[in-house]
């Protein structure tokens, strides 16, 4: 499992690296965390544990993302896709959702959302800072041509640096398993 563990950490850190630094990430790397993660997850649980916890997980991801839909159709008035939330992020969501039982899938993916949202704030410019408020509260900031100035997150990026992150503390810490059922 450790050889896993290590082929997931690379191709996390490759998934970091894309979203980061073009905000694309090429679908065959989300195809390789499914089956990475997946596996993973398969082999320290029971069968019939992992098939109710990716069901479970899949709802959740299927619930947030029609929350978010509802949100980005009818008050930011946006497209969904790649509009509000990327296609990689949502292909990210779900190969998360494959790698773990779900109330560890539920702490870690919210954990790696603020995660997410501080590291974005401790690496982004001064521009980012002076329109964060206004994104939050639901307006899209102008710039002075009064032109849209929106900003895109790597967000499947720097939840894979979160990811990179558990695995490593997991690897060399005495901690224990992530996939307690």
């Amino acid at each position: 499992m450790l050889l896993v563990k290590i082929c997931l950490i690379i191709v996390l850190g490759i998934i970091f690296y894309q979203d980061y630094r073009s905000r694309m990430v090429a679908v065959l790397w989300f195809g390789v965390t499914v089956l990475l993660f997946g596996g993973l997850h398969f082999s320290q649980v029971y069968s019939w544990n992992f098939l109710v916890s990716v069901g479970f997980n899949l709802s959740f991801i299927a619930i947030l993302s029609g929350v978010l839909w509802l949100y980005s159709r009818y008050k930011l008035k946006t497209a969904f896709i790649n509009g509000s939330l990327g296609l990689g992020d949502l292909l990210f969501f779900i190969a998360v959702a494959t790698g773990f039982p779900t109330v560890t899938f539920m702490v870690l993916f919210t954990f790696s959302v603020f995660f997410s949202l501080i590291v974005h704030l401790l690496l982004a410019s001064g521009n980012f800072q002076q329109t964060a408020i206004a994104d939050v509260t639901g307006g899209i900031p102008k710039d002075a041509s009064g032109k849209s100035n929106t900003y895109t997150i790597p967000l499947a990026g720097y939840m894979s640096l979160f990811f990179i992150l558990i695995f490593l503390y997991t690897i060399f810490c005495d901690t224990p398993s992530l996939y307690l059922t």
